[in-house]
């Protein structure tokens, strides 16, 4: 640190805080992202459970449907038929729909689930046949067995647990993402204004430290080279930046107007003793002519 210059020193100092904001802005922008992934994981499990619930409802209300009345006319009938046949479709596609966005892991933990809606979507798809070719009392009859209502009891308790699952897993992500969004807030707050506080005071004191005082010493030490007519003690000569080259240079001058202020007393006491010598001389030469 002392082989540096001052300005090198400052330049340093600013980099190294341009630095630690860098890093704290990506930090940032990494919590962003991850804030992100989490919104986006609670999202899809929304979606999940919002087609588990949708294929549920469809299942149920297929289900009603294959309970029309017999004894209506032939046009109830078939149109109750239709109905049914329709409402299949949509079970169907309410099925595929969901079983596609489900993850793999899902699949694995609920290896019955899609079995059970295409039995139920055969069964119902027999039942609008059976009501067409035979009779709608068959067809009633059909709709109305023990199988059947237990595939459809299964179905409703597979989606409603995977509905839950889902909702409890899209709560915590968004618990998560709150969490996260806070020590991002607290993170982003220190970034912007801890660090460039910290560092204003760090240059403050570099400079007061390292910059003003020593130049106000070395100012008194100028003063000092100026009057005096000995070498004085330089401070901070020692330093390898601007300063110290400074000090050793108000040394050096320091030592120049010595050795000038001794010469020049020495010359004036040379020139008093020659004067000395002259009178004398005088005196003498006076008195042999006496």
């Amino acid at each position: 640190m002392r082989k540096l210059g001052l300005t090198a020193k400052i330049s340093l100092l600013f980099a190294l805080l341009g630095l630690a904001a860098g890093l704290g802005l990506f930090s940032a922008v990494r919590g962003i992202d991850e804030i992100r992934k989490i919104d986006r994981q609670a999202l899809a499990d929304l979606a999940l459970a919002n087609k588990a619930a949708l294929l549920a409802n469809r299942v149920a209300q297929t289900s009603l449907l294959s309970r029309f009345d017999d004894t209506a006319g032939d046009r109830a009938v078939a149109m109750a038929l239709d109905q049914i046949d329709a409402a299949v479709e949509l079970t169907d596609s309410a099925r595929a729909s969901l079983i596609a966005a489900l993850p793999e892991m899902i699949r694995r933990d609920n290896p019955t689930l899609d079995p059970s809606i295409r039995t139920f979507i055969a069964f119902q798809r027999d039942i609008v046949t059976m009501g067409r070719e035979v009779s709608p009392k068959a067809a009633l009859v059909e709709a109305g067995a023990d199988a059947a209502r237990q595939n459809v009891r299964e179905i409703i308790a597979t989606t409603a647990k995977l509905t839950d699952e889902l909702n409890r897993g899209a709560q915590l992500s968004a618990a998560r993402s709150d969490a996260l969004a806070g020590a991002l807030r607290l993170r982003v707050i220190v970034t912007a204004l801890c660090l460039p506080l910290i560092g204003a005071l760090f240059v403050i004191y570099l400079l007061r430290t390292r910059l003003t005082r020593p130049l106000r010493e070395l100012m008194a030490a100028i003063d000092q080279a100026s009057s005096s007519s000995r070498v004085i003690d330089v401070p901070h000569q020692t330093r390898g930046d601007e300063i110290g080259q400074l000090a050793r240079t108000v040394r050096s001058l320091s030592e120049v107007r010595a050795t000038l202020m001794t010469r020049e007393a020495e010359a004036d006491l040379a020139g008093a003793h020659q004067r000395s010598r002259t009178r004398e001389l005088t005196r003498i030469a006076d008195e042999f002519e006496a």
